[in-house]
């Protein structure tokens, strides 16, 4: 499993995005026509594994529960982008994305950088048990 930071680009503004997806090359995620009005860029991911693959998914679902606590949804989509009410209505999981205030992309990226080395230490750690 991944957990991964992903960017959404259109009309020069930026979101964020935090989510977990089964594909090892995270962008997969996002090849559909539905998301062909933003330019997307996978700023990083997090490589969760474990032999029991309900066990990975649990752990990736718990890396990304704290990673959006942590960064939580506080935009309304068409607001921001200047664009009717409903355009982003059928998107997938593109309601749970969050915009920059009072952080930076570089600060937001060293919070992800802490929790991968972190999950990176645990998921070593249970592989030698």
């Amino acid at each position: 499993m991944k957990v991964y930071l992903a960017k959404f680009t259109l009309n020069n503004k930026s979101m964020y995005k935090i989510g977990h997806t089964k594909f090892f090359k995270a962008i997969k995620r996002f090849e559909d026509h539905q998301y062909d009005m933003f330019k997307i860029d996978i700023l990083d991911d997090i490589y969760i594994e474990h032999r029991d693959p309900i066990v990975a998914r649990t752990m990736a679902e718990l890396v990304e529960a704290a990673l959006k606590a942590y960064f939580p949804k506080n935009f309304m989509l068409e607001e921001y982008f200047h664009k009717e009410e409903g355009t982003f209505n059928k998107l997938s999981g593109i309601t749970e994305c969050f915009i920059l205030n009072k952080t930076t992309e570089e600060e937001l990226m060293d919070v992800f950088r802490r929790v991968k080395r972190g999950v990176g230490f645990i998921i070593n750690d249970q592989r030698q048990h």
